[in-house]
């Protein structure tokens, strides 16, 4: 069940940029909320918000082995606490920015947020959503209710 979660999240990414790439890609930015939320095509080189442009091999190179941790622990542990969806849900919006550096050679953003003149935050995507909320959600949960990571059944 924890793979279909994260299948599914990175088929919505893949789609989802797509549809970013097709429709937004050499357009000016579409207002949807003036002055707070608009639609920018931005191709990424770098991490989630822009940061370490240009280190695809490095991303590539700590993403894999990333995966396969999560490969491991999902066979040796079984899905059984919300912690467990976390991971996957980190997993899906990793995956999904991996497969746009190895296809692309770039992340494709375009979710654009200005609070007014007072902050405009990097351009991001629905795999940045997946991987900032899961984390958020993971530090609580190993906060709060660290003994309850995994059920481990011989």
């Amino acid at each position: 069940m924890g793979w279909l979660l994260a299948i599914a999240l990175i088929a919505i990414d893949q789609l989802i940029k797509i549809w970013a790439s097709a429709s937004l890609a050499g357009q000016p930015a579409i207002s949807m909320i003036p002055g707070f939320f608009q639609l920018n095509y931005v191709e990424n080189y770098g991490a989630a918000f822009g940061l370490l442009q240009n280190q695809r091999l490095f991303f590539l190179i700590l993403t894999v082995p990333f995966v396969v941790g999560v490969i491991y622990v999902m066979k040796r542990y079984h899905f059984r606490t919300p912690f467990m969806i976390f991971i996957m849900v980190l997993t899906g919006g990793a995956v999904g920015n991996l497969i746009d550096r190895m296809f692309r050679g770039y992340v494709v953003d375009f979710l654009d947020v200005t609070f007014g003149r007072f902050y405009d935050f990097p351009v991001f995507n629905f795999a940045d959503i997946c991987i900032v909320v899961s984390t958020i959600l993971i530090a609580i949960w190993v906060i709060f209710r660290e003994g309850e990571i995994f059920k481990h059944e011989e």
